[in-house]
């Protein structure tokens, strides 16, 4: 593989993992701040904040998906390790491998799903039920966008998997 395109490749690697980890952090200040105020006013108060379950709905939905990236970088997701414990380094790492082309298959299915839904979102103009009445593409997005990130690092990670020498 060329130089070029193996730094190119990390470079965006890099910025996919980067901008997933910060964003999701701001997600979950959001969050706290807003469900921290939102007890305030409802228990102190006596005051609600209108839509405020479905707001932190929408930043719990968005987090989620936008740190996916993030985690598969640093190898943050649950691994089951029970029944491949016993089995030798070299086995072990072949069904690692194979598991990883599972995960991108299924990764690569959601990701065009959440396109579709996505899509007829938007195409649709389909609004919320709940008291903010908004479009659903709007927070639609995140789950979009996390997914390609997601993918994208998902596919990273198992080329450079499969291009480490001597394994």
């Amino acid at each position: 593989m060329s130089p070029k395109i193996i730094r190119w490749t990390e470079r965006a690697e890099e910025i996919a993992s980067k901008t997933s980890k910060y964003v999701s952090i701001l997600i979950l200040m959001v969050f706290t701040t807003f469900m921290i105020a939102s007890v305030f006013f409802r228990y102190v108060l006596n005051q609600p904040i209108q839509a405020s379950d479905e707001v932190l709905r929408y930043l719990l939905a968005a987090v989620t998906f936008l740190s996916l990236a993030y985690i598969t970088k640093s190898k943050g997701h649950v691994k089951v390790t029970i029944f491949t414990e016993r089995l030798g380094p070299f086995l072990q790492r072949k069904l690692d491998r194979l598991a990883s082309l599972f995960a991108i298959i299924w990764v690569s299915l959601l990701t065009y799903g959440a396109w579709n839904l996505w899509m007829r979102l938007f195409n649709e103009k389909i609004t919320s039920h709940g008291a903010l009445d908004i479009e659903l593409w709007i927070p639609g997005l995140a789950f979009v966008v996390g997914m390609l990130l997601f993918l994208f690092q998902s596919i990273i990670t198992t080329c450079k998997d499969f291009l480490q020498k001597g394994q």
